[in-house]
């Protein structure tokens, strides 16, 4: 609000203008982006939709039929309290208020120590190719001073939220797993975006990355645990059947998911608006990172 003058005021004054004027314009830019990028991709769903179209109409009402009755069952097996929804990994959550706390890295060391699992993995991270210099990391202390406290933090993420992508249902495994690479890939993009702009918090963005889709995983795991019950026998519901559901439902069930975890509230807002983008006026930055992350990160994972 102030500003001290000195000899040379007018041309620090003119350096701030000229940094605020490239700021608005990188936000611009992306907005640009991700605008023509959504426009194309809807424009490419629309060729192939009219490409794969066929013209029967007793076929298109049978598909109706088909969906009607499993959004109706997945809404009964709601209301009826049947849904076990996962808990949040309570490792991420201590490590980001031990970070925002100023913890050291004894301390964060002292913190993963507790999770063998994330312990041993980190290390092993620590000793892949990527990684690998000036010998091998034996500890966990090691391993953390190699990849430093952001990489930790990032990996720490992964290890712990990876549990939550599974199921017992053979049928839905690739859904789950393609499901899987493709948070994986957004949460990376999310970050480098981040980081390129000087847009949000890169570490922040690369969770909210991680977990745009935690919705879709939910509606999966839901549908793959009825399908094994014979909750869809009798309707013959495909693969086809089960995308249309998580495209229309996902946003909604990842904003309630996200809110009832407890994470900020811009978790819970780019999972409910990230996929078509619909949020009110202004945007958030942050969504706009994670539309565009998320439409590399279906790029990445088809290539």
């Amino acid at each position: 609000n102030y500003l001290v003058k000195t000899r040379d005021y007018k041309d620090l004054l003119l350096l701030a203008i000229d940094e605020l004027i490239s700021r608005y314009g990188s936000v611009t830019e992306l907005k640009r982006t991700v605008g023509a990028l959504r426009e194309r991709i809807t424009d490419l769903e629309r060729q192939l939709q009219a490409a794969t179209a066929v013209p029967r109409a007793n076929g298109a009402s049978a598909i109706e039929g088909r969906r009607s009755i499993l959004i109706e069952r997945v809404a009964a097996r709601l209301r009826q309290g049947e849904l076990n929804l996962p808990a949040y990994p309570q490792i991420p959550i201590r490590l980001r208020a031990l970070i925002q706390a100023q913890g050291s890295l004894p301390d964060v060391a002292n913190l993963l120590r507790n999770d063998a699992a994330t312990a041993a993995k980190l290390i092993s991270v620590a000793n892949s190719a990527l990684h690998a210099r000036n010998g091998p990391v034996r500890t966990l202390d090691q391993a953390i001073a190699r990849l430093g406290l952001q990489v930790t933090t990032n990996y720490v993420e992964l290890i712990a939220n990876r549990a939550l992508f599974t199921t017992s249902n053979r049928k839905y495994h690739r859904m789950i797993e393609e499901l899987w690479r493709h948070s994986m890939a957004c949460a990376h993009a999310a970050e480098a975006i981040s980081r390129a702009l000087a847009t949000g918090v890169p570490a922040e963005l690369f969770t909210i990355g991680l977990l745009h889709q935690i919705g879709r995983l939910v509606l999966v795991q839901l549908a793959a645990e009825m399908d094994a019950a014979g909750a869809f026998a009798d309707a013959q519901v495909t693969n086809a059947d089960v995308h249309d559901l998580l495209r229309a439902h996902q946003g909604q069930f990842g904003h309630a998911l996200l809110r009832r975890w407890g994470l900020p509230d811009i978790y819970a807002y780019t999972a409910r608006h990230c996929q078509s983008l619909d949020a009110p006026q202004p945007v958030a930055p942050e969504l706009l990172v994670v539309h565009l992350a998320h439409s590399i990160a279906d790029l990445l994972t088809v290539a």
